[in-house]
């Protein structure tokens, strides 16, 4: 299900550590690793016993706190799901902080299925996302859960050493429209839209004869001289 495929691609696929999830009748996250354990408190799944009945606006976090974890690799962690505590010793450690609901919940961006504020194209929009709304958008904060398990599994004694990762820049090109239209086009939205900015705009370029569409070549050799695949 959701929780236990959370655990793994948390774990196998961030962290690159081989791991198997054993399903039973706990209440919470039990990691065995090195010579101690990893106890992290569920915060979410274990209120949606049922799959999917977490797909209401109810199960969607009302706020995000961000707190000072010494572990994680910076220095406000956002916790979308539970509260921002680590205890213990080098041979077990419990905290609050629901890593795996707070990935999981990024990973899947399942609060596009239940809010009802869409843009022109049926998305959800973009003030309405929690990490917009809470300023945390442009942070890798499932990498950040990540880093902070690690750290975790470091200090009760895993020294294995992770897979390593390759990562590489891939840009891609949102072509709406290869051409320009006709001037009655033109026109048409001019009137459609209610902006004659717009057409001014387009009628300039019209009589300058300068192709505003014809960037494709300039945008592969940009591309290309800084050694990206595009």
């Amino acid at each position: 299900g959701a929780r236990d495929r959370a655990q793994v691609e948390l774990m196998g696929e961030l962290l690159g550590v081989a791991c198997s999830v054993e399903v039973g009748d706990v209440k919470n996250y039990e990691i065995t690793a090195g010579i101690g354990c990893i106890t992290v408190r569920d915060d979410f799944f274990n209120h949606y016993p049922v799959p999917l009945s977490y797909l209401t606006m109810d199960a969607r976090p009302k706020s995000v706190a961000f707190a000072p974890i010494a572990m994680a690799p910076e220095k406000d962690l956002p916790i979308i799901y539970g509260r921002g505590e680590i205890s213990g010793n080098i041979m077990h450690l419990t905290t609050s902080i629901d890593i795996f609901a707070s990935a999981f919940y990024m990973l899947s961006r399942w609060e596009a299925r239940v809010s009802g504020k869409r843009d022109t194209h049926k998305r959800l929009e973009t003030g309405e996302h929690l990490s917009v709304l809470h300023g945390f958008s442009q942070r890798p904060v499932v990498n950040e859960y990540a880093e902070l398990l690690g750290e975790m599994l470091r200090h009760v004694g895993f020294d294995r050493e992770r897979r390593a990762s390759h990562s590489e820049l891939i840009l891609t090109h949102d072509v709406d429209r290869l051409y320009r239209g006709p001037l009655t086009e033109s026109i048409r939205k001019c009137l459609h839209f209610k902006d004659p900015k717009r057409f001014l705009i387009d009628s300039f370029y019209r009589a300058a004869r300068v192709d505003v569409f014809g960037t494709f070549r300039r945008i592969m050799q940009r591309s290309e001289s800084h050694g990206l695949k595009s």
